[in-house]
């Protein structure tokens, strides 16, 4: 089998596309792709130096000691009251999607108790990261401690809800919630 005559000025297997302006295409996505590359290189040049001078800003801070020390202690106190008004608004958000499946038939195959295990087991997980997330890092340990205890118990809660047969660990990891939260709200002031 032989291949079609091909016309003149045509590469063979070049789909009636000159030579020469298949190599201007191919140069010039080449280019572009060299400098899209190039671009990508600087702006992530750009950022990295931007995260680490904030980084060294951090490890060496510019405030005169005895101001830090003043400042510190404000900083301690607001990262207080926004850990325990973060908490607070947490166990309200758990409680109040725990309260229906509390509250549900006890068979798990019925669709109430199902639909209410699973919105409680999402808001507990949701809030669970969320707070982990927002915990300021100056929160004291006094109030910090506590709450990660709870933030454990929950999780321990919302596991041994999942598990047919496992109430009595839900009851003692609720307990476990409950001490952790009279902790909190002591050194809260609530």
């Amino acid at each position: 089998m032989t291949n079609p005559p091909q016309p003149s000025g045509l590469a063979a297997y070049s789909a009636g596309i000159p030579a020469g302006r298949k190599m201007g295409w191919l140069a010039l996505v080449a280019i572009a792709s060299i400098a899209l590359a190039a671009l990508a290189a600087a702006m992530a040049g750009v950022a990295l130096s931007r995260s680490s001078s904030l980084a060294d800003n951090a490890r060496h801070p510019l405030a005169a000691p005895e101001r830090a020390t003043e400042a510190s202690a404000d900083r301690t106190a607001a990262a207080r009251k926004d850990a325990c008004e973060r908490w607070r608004a947490v166990a309200i958000a758990v409680n109040a999607a725990r309260k229906p499946f509390v509250n549900s038939p006890a068979e798990r195959e019925n669709p109430l108790t199902a639909n209410a295990l699973a919105q409680a087991e999402a808001v507990n997980a949701v809030e669970v990261a969320w707070l982990r997330q927002h915990l300021p890092l100056a929160t004291p340990q006094d109030v910090a401690g506590p709450i990660n205890e709870y933030l454990e118990a929950i999780i321990d809660v919302a596991a041994a809800d999942a598990q047919p047969g496992a109430d009595a660990d839900a009851n003692a990891a609720a307990t476990r919630s409950v001490a952790a939260a009279n902790k909190i709200k002591a050194a809260c002031g609530m």
